[in-house]
């Protein structure tokens, strides 16, 4: 691959036909709204793997690679049609997709099924300057404004799945460019102090999806340092969501951030949950799991002084069911959270007992 081309995440997805497959040579898989990969090469026959929604079974690898045009097998019965599918097919092998699973995560595959051979082959960099869905780009600065500008808006002229989600085209642009112009990175974490609050949605959803992208470890120090830039604080690209939503659960992912031999690679993030666990007005599943992955028995030591500064049955709830498969800390927590639970004690201890239904909660 040349310096200027890049791969999808997790080594490409195989995707449904209800899931798109750009059409760009330049669209790839940064882990934001669900595509396939557009450029899937096979590692044993080393011939390009084609694809086809809403065809299914019936051909082998050696008939797929010999026909130019699969919908006449299909036409023929030789292929069965079904809307939900997509076919896929090298010189070697043929797979037929009716979910999305990335070829590089072992763990989306069912265990008596090996995954196909398949990797992305790599896509091209965009540079600038240039227009993206007729959007002009010529600085760094151009394309900052654009990010925060489109965020809950693409433009008109965009394809139908940078619309899944509010920020997908924003960070859409962000992924194509590569490599990426100096002091974009820095401009984009620069958004976490903007006075504007779709700015700060944007870029912590970028953080979110992509929590190892540079720039996302000064989310943290803006979440302790700063929390009323998030915390009471409506989030204008989701209304059902705080501000600070997007922002824990990219924090969190931080936190539990490791290298090869599993040590922790942001221990800002790590000094971040815990502070916020007892100080925020409102936690994330997400950060409650990340510290009981972090430190199963601090979660369950300091439940009942994060219930009660939370003032919430929702918390509660949830890390009696973060804690349900370690009964030591989860009892451990059970009773620890017994005087903070602010509703009816009555419902607590039904609560613990679904949920932790060994321990023996005093009175």
């Amino acid at each position: 691959m040349s310096p200027s081309t890049h791969t999808c995440a997790l080594g490409g997805r195989v995707v449904a036909a209800r899931h798109a497959v750009p059409d760009a040579a330049f669209d790839l898989d940064f882990e934001g709204p669900t595509v396939g990969c557009n450029h899937l090469r096979c590692s044993r026959c080393d011939q390009p793997v084609r694809q086809a929604p809403g065809l299914s079974w019936g051909a082998t690898a050696d008939r797929l690679a010999a026909s130019a045009d699969w919908e006449a097998l299909a036409d023929a019965g030789v292929l069965t049609r079904n809307p939900e599918h997509r076919l896929y097919a090298c010189a070697c092998r043929v797979h037929v997709e009716d979910h999305d699973r990335a070829l590089g995560d072992a763990e989306q595959w069912d265990h008596d099924e090996v995954p196909p051979p398949w990797r992305c082959a790599g896509h091209p960099g965009l540079t600038l300057p240039l227009a993206l869905d007729g959007v002009a780009l010529d600085t760094v600065r151009d394309v900052v404004d654009a990010f925060v500008r489109h965020a809950g808006s693409p433009p008109a002229a965009a394809p139908a799945f940078t619309r899944e989600t509010p920020t997908a085209w924003s960070q859409r642009l962000v992924h194509v460019l590569y490599p990426r112009p100096d002091g974009l990175l820095d401009a984009l974490a620069d958004l976490l102090d903007a006075d504007n609050p779709v700015a700060r949605a944007a870029v912590s959803d970028l953080y979110r999806t992509t929590p190892t992208l540079p720039g996302a470890e000064r989310l943290a120090d803006s979440l302790v340092d700063h929390p009323e830039r998030w915390f009471d604080q409506p989030n204008p690209l989701s209304p059902a969501d705080g501000l600070d939503r997007w922002a824990q659960v990219a924090v969190a992912r931080r936190a539990v951030w490791t290298d090869p031999l599993g040590s922790p690679l942001d221990e800002g993030a790590i000094e971040a949950v815990r502070h916020l666990a007892l100080h925020a007005p409102s936690l994330t599943i997400s950060l409650l799991q990340a510290i009981a992955r972090l430190d199963p028995a601090w979660l369950a030591t300091h439940a009942g002084r994060i219930v009660e500064n939370t003032d919430s049955e929702d918390v509660a709830r949830r890390i009696l069911y973060t804690l349900r498969r370690k009964p030591p800390e989860a009892a451990t927590a059970a009773v620890a959270m017994l005087d903070a639970w602010p509703g009816d004690p009555e419902d607590y201890r039904r609560l613990a007992a679904e949920l932790v239904p060994a321990v023996v909660l005093p009175g």
